[in-house]
């Protein structure tokens, strides 16, 4: 909707409420600086989130693509040491990367990943004050 159209709006509510077709013509013309600058501030925010529609979910597929890729590093590190019968220990970072990557509790692994998939913001990890907040 244009400025035109809203100044033809306002003209027809005026005379809704009783007021004289001059007096409508007045304060159509009183009010159509203050429609232009509306609708152009309105043209301005749509364009902007035009900008960010469906972004979301691309950050999200991004997010999850690495830290399935991150599982399977550690994953792959595991299976080595393992394989032979006479298994090496499994290497000491893989602790520490997926409990980075799963929480403390290591029971977030399929809520964050089903998260992701969703979009949902609530169950990414979100580094707080140097620390890992773990939210979900």
């Amino acid at each position: 909707m244009d400025a035109s159209q809203l100044a033809l709006r306002v003209h027809a509510a005026a005379l809704r409420l009783g007021l004289t077709v001059e007096a409508a013509d007045e304060l159509t013309e009183a009010v159509q600086p203050d429609l232009d600058q509306v609708v152009a501030e309105r043209d301005g925010l749509l364009a902007e989130r035009a900008r960010y529609v469906g972004v979301e979910p691309a950050i999200a597929a991004e997010l999850k693509r690495g830290w399935l890729a991150a599982h399977e590093v550690c994953d792959a590190a595991e299976r080595q040491a393992l394989q032979w019968e006479q298994p090496l220990p499994v290497p000491e970072w893989v602790g520490a990367v997926r409990t980075a990557l799963d929480g403390p509790g290591g029971g977030m692994r399929v809520r964050w990943v089903e998260g992701c998939e969703a979009g949902a913001n609530s169950a990414v990890p979100e580094v707080l004050g140097g620390g890992t907040h773990w939210e979900g």
